[in-house]
């Protein structure tokens, strides 16, 4: 039915009950402890995993390597009651600093790697324990091989080191698709880090592994809105705009208050091998012993117990006669 009203429309356009609802939409700002943090249930997640692929003792000396932006290195330091000082090294150049706890080094971790290999092939001592990189392999991978090699010269012999990743094609945080595909084409190759960490001298597995996360809505707008975690770090603001409004509008807009959703991981984890061995990649939880080949020319000599009923087959087997072809009569063995 046609009609000449140029009123409003009834019922309005969807167009401008979004931007309605965008602008009522607040996102609050939480404190700075508390900003990065994915939730308890994740933490607790988190730090069972470490203890199991890292085996971390109070008394080990700690290093980590990882962004200051959700920095997990205090959280470790407290959960596993570390006695000595927990030293954290920044991929990127920023401002660092000290405490009584806890030492921050604001140089790249290949410029400090290089000159505390130095420092220990000189003494013939090394720095640390145990050593985590969580989340920011994709800052290291210049030159991996140097870098897996001077850092083993600082790490004890009986030392493990832990790299926490998260793969772009594993992805199970709730992004648009759009970031998702950003996500997936930023991601590093995980082989050329394995054959790293073994040409290096590392012995390594790895496993994919699961840590859950229950949180408000608002509280993962307003990490997506820091750019966090630190994969979104080089997203645009146009971006990030653009993924708060998709979710609102999609998934978030349903009824509820608290998400809940996987953060799927990638635990790769090393420790020197032995000398005169090749080093061994396996998964996580498999054995990685495989026998020594067999040569063609050895003699090998087998020894079975032979049980009593065993036996007794045997000597019934040994009076069975045979039948000889050609002959009239029975052979014995």
């Amino acid at each position: 039915m046609a009609s000449n009203y140029l009123g409003p429309e009834i019922p309005r356009p969807f167009s401008l009950i979004s931007e309605e609802y965008q602008q009522q939409l607040a996102i609050p700002n939480y404190p700075e402890e508390d900003q990065y943090r994915f939730g308890q249930a994740y933490e607790e997640a988190m730090f069972s995993l470490i203890h199991t692929h890292l085996e971390l003792g109070t008394t080990d000396r700690f290093c980590y390597i990882g962004e200051e932006k959700g920095s997990f290195s205090p959280l470790v330091e407290r959960k596993f009651c570390l006695v000595n000082p927990v030293t954290t090294i920044l991929p990127n150049i920023q401002k660092g600093g000290s405490t009584q706890s806890a030492v921050t080094t604001s140089t790249r971790v290949d410029d400090y790697f290089r000159n505390a290999s130095s420092e220990c092939s000189s003494l013939k001592k090394n720095l640390f324990d145990r050593i985590l990189i969580k989340d920011c392999i994709q800052d290291l991978t210049s030159n991996m091989y140097s870098l897996f090699s001077q850092l083993k010269l600082c790490l004890h012999g009986e030392g493990k080191l832990l790299i926490i990743h998260r793969p772009g094609m594993l992805n199970t945080l709730p992004l648009p698709k759009k970031m998702v595909k950003e996500f997936e084409s930023k991601d590093v190759d995980i082989g050329p880090i394995l054959n790293a960490l073994q040409d290096a001298g590392f012995d390594v597995k790895w496993d994919i592994e699961i840590c859950p996360i229950i949180m408000p809505k608002v509280k993962w707008l307003s990490m997506l809105q820091e750019k966090h975690p630190a994969d979104l770090e080089s997203s645009d603001d146009a971006v990030i705009r653009n993924a708060i409004r998709e979710l609102t509008e999609g998934m978030f807009k349903y009824e509820g208050d608290i998400v809940q959703f996987t953060d799927r991981l990638l635990f790769i984890s090393a420790s020197p091998g032995l000398r005169g061995r090749a080093p061994m990649l396996t998964r996580y939880g498999s054995s990685g012993y495989k026998p020594p080949p067999v040569v063609a020319d050895e003699d090998l000599t087998y020894n079975m117990p032979v049980t009593r009923d065993i036996q007794g087959i045997l000597d019934n087997k040994a009076r069975k006669p045979k039948a000889n072809i050609g002959r009239s009569k029975a052979v014995w063995n």
